[in-house]
């Protein structure tokens, strides 16, 4: 119950919660699928101009 009620109250404190999104980067390198919660550091920048409503 304690799990529960904690991954539903993450990131909950945010006045904006409902507009936080996790991005991450999914790639084929040499032929193997690979990925994780990792982008580089002008994504915030290229993200905005992107999607400028958020």
């Amino acid at each position: 119950m304690l799990y529960v009620q904690d991954e539903l109250s993450y990131d909950r404190y945010n006045e904006k919660a409902d507009r936080i999104f996790r991005v991450g980067l999914m790639a084929r390198l040499n032929g193997e699928d690979v990925g994780g919660p990792m982008l580089g550091p002008n994504a915030a920048r290229d993200l905005r101009q992107e999607i400028p409503e958020y």
